[in-house]
């Protein structure tokens, strides 16, 4: 995927970690509306046939069509009103009629998109995190992108050298920290640094492993919950952070 390539360092690990393997549920939408077999269905609905069944439709006020709770594919889809949001849940249909939320398999860009504004944790939560010691490195992380991040928070939070050192060999994994015990855990933490990278390039371990996750998405059933990226390219994504970052500044402004 195209955006997976674009991302890096701590951004990544988070995006990895958020939606590899997950499907998208929308807590606000059940499966036994009887407007329809598909999701398309449900956003084709008017609002008179959302009210008639509301039951189906909790925390979503009256009045609203289907295109009004369900968006459309796009460069960001904003799913709030539907609720939706990534899951380890199987694929459930529109028409499953148990009166559970719809799970769609996969996750679309603009789904990611949408999610990743919302909800990527801002350098604040890292520099709580390094202060209660819960900053770890993440298993597409290399050393010195984790170092580079326990540098980067613990200056924000005036740690001396040693204290930094010791927040990093308490959050290497636990395969870099066996290496470390190797090295020397004396030695000064630039050497640490230095020896800990060439052992990365010569192992090549900082390609992407293979998820931690068993869980795969079973196939759709239903066409139209397929996941199809088609139609976005790098340039769209880089318009639409460019437009949101401008978006904010606007904001700051009033």
């Amino acid at each position: 995927m195209i955006l997976d390539r674009a991302l890096k360092g701590e951004v990544r690990e988070w995006y990895h970690g958020e939606f590899d393997n997950k499907n998208w549920m929308l807590d606000n939408v059940l499966d036994n509306s009887a407007i329809g077999a598909t999701i398309a269905h449900i956003r084709g609905a008017n609002a008179g046939a959302i009210t008639g069944a509301n039951a189906s439709f909790p925390n979503i006020q009256g009045g609203l069509a289907g295109a009004d709770i369900i968006p459309a594919r796009n460069i960001s889809e904003d799913s709030t009103i539907a609720g939706g949001h990534p899951t380890n849940v199987a694929v459930n249909a529109p028409n499953a009629n148990a009166g559970n939320s719809i799970v769609l398999a996969g996750i679309r860009l603009g789904q990611r998109l949408d999610h990743m504004k919302k909800h990527f944790p801002t350098a604040n939560k890292y520099v709580k995190m390094l202060e209660i010691g819960a900053l770890k490195q993440g298993i597409y992380e290399s050393v010195p992108s984790f170092w580079a991040k326990i540098k980067k928070y613990g200056d924000q939070l005036g740690f001396t050298p040693a204290q930094k050192k010791t927040q990093f060999l308490s959050g290497v994994r636990k395969d870099i920290r066996d290496e470390i015990y190797r090295i020397g855990q004396t030695k000064p933490i630039n050497d640490i640094i230095d020896s800990l990278a060439e052992l990365e390039l010569h192992r090549g371990v900082l390609e992407q492993p293979p998820s931690p996750l068993s869980y795969t998405p079973a196939p759709p059933t239903i066409s139209n919950n397929v996941p199809q990226q088609q139609g976005i390219s790098l340039a769209d994504i880089q318009k639409y952070f460019k437009m949101h970052r401008y978006s904010k500044k606007l904001k700051t402004r009033h």
